[in-house]
């Protein structure tokens, strides 16, 4: 059983419950591909047809995952995140002339702005986004 199929999602719904969706919404959130829309649907067609979940409480945590995982993938991006592009940039092909973000930001906009027009509209990028908040706040700029 793949850990991503139907299947493995409506047993983490079973089991799991409310805390399932809030999880892999948060997680989705933060930027990590995870189908948190995915378990979404299942855990409201699971509500509409079972009584082991309430709508209003599918909604309320995937809103409260949501959110978690946005504040958190921009906290980690606004710490660890250019300390974490230069040490792992050159294993995903950002060579020294392609970390430098305040030059990149510049010439053609934020990278979230770039990496929305490839993903779905509903994929974050808050790890991108606290990452270039802080630059911007702290004034670092490499030369």
């Amino acid at each position: 059983m793949s850990w991503f199929s139907t299947e493995h999602l409506h047993q983490l719904i079973l089991t799991y419950g409310y805390v399932a969706v809030a999880g892999m919404v948060a997680v989705e959130s933060m930027g990590l591909p995870v189908p948190g829309e995915t378990i979404l649907i299942l855990s409201a067609i699971y509500a509409a047809t079972h009584h082991d979940l309430n709508i209003w409480g599918v909604i309320t945590f995937a809103a409260a995952g949501a959110i978690l995982g946005d504040n958190v993938g921009y906290w980690l991006g606004r710490t660890f995140g250019y300390a974490l592009l230069l040490r792992y940039g050159r294993y995903i092909g950002l060579s020294d002339a392609r970390t430098n973000l305040p030059a990149s930001v510049a010439r053609s906009g934020p990278p979230e702005h770039r990496l929305d027009r490839d993903e779905p509209a509903s994929t974050h990028h808050p790890v991108a986004a606290g990452h270039l908040t802080r630059l911007r706040r702290h004034g670092q700029e490499r030369r």
